[in-house]
């Protein structure tokens, strides 16, 4: 008797730790898009910055 109960509440352990795991990969895989999202924007805003200061030179040179 006292088997089945630790095999039951191994299992609902065992189904929390699962679905605690499918949470967690979720958030991991949003943070990980989130945070490669800002970058890129990031260095791409940069480069358009740097695109326009480099032709705002090249007009005063001439």
């Amino acid at each position: 008797m006292k088997f089945l109960d630790f095999q039951i509440i191994s299992s609902k352990i065992l189904s929390k730790l699962t679905n605690n795991f499918d949470t967690t990969l979720i958030s991991l895989i949003t943070l990980t898009i989130l945070i490669i999202t800002s970058l890129s924007w990031l260095v791409l805003r940069t480069l358009k910055e740097g695109r326009k200061a480099l032709t705002e030179i090249n007009k005063d040179r001439a």
